[in-house]
């Protein structure tokens, strides 16, 4: 099967708590909460797409071995995959607002995460991560 559109997400974890960040001045999934991510770069492989978007919307340098793979998740399977991983964080690292398209970062538990008007696949993602989170 041939897909059209690859993309990676990163759960910033801190214990059972998780950072999101609500999409704001886009055009696509405006007032949407999401984690750190976006669309593959032309022969990227997911990882470094991970660590990529990491830098870029939250300034956090962070290697590659931290990433916890958690799944992937797809939309129109003719249309998408989104890789999931996951990072743990520590108590000095706290995601910054980098780019005018997202509101700065809130930690939150799942639940709140889960009442939110989330990005598609962020509601699948709470239920792999709540086993994951320490």
């Amino acid at each position: 099967m041939e897909f059209t559109a690859y993309t990676v997400a990163v759960a910033l974890l801190r214990g059972r708590r998780c950072y999101v960040s609500q999409r704001v001045n886009t055009a696509n999934f405006e007032g949407k909460w999401q984690f750190a991510g976006g669309k593959l770069e032309p022969n990227e492989n997911p990882i470094d797409g991970g660590v990529r978007e990491v830098l870029e919307e939250t300034g956090l340098r962070i290697g590659a071995e931290r990433l916890r793979y958690v799944g992937p998740i797809m939309g129109d399977p003719t249309t998408y995959i989104c890789y999931v991983y996951a990072v743990d964080l520590n108590e000095a690292e706290v995601p910054q607002r980098t780019e005018d398209k997202m509101t700065d970062w809130q930690l939150l538990n799942p639940s709140e995460i889960l009442a939110l008007d989330t990005m598609p696949g962020i509601k699948e993602i709470m239920g792999k991560l709540r086993t994951m989170m320490v």
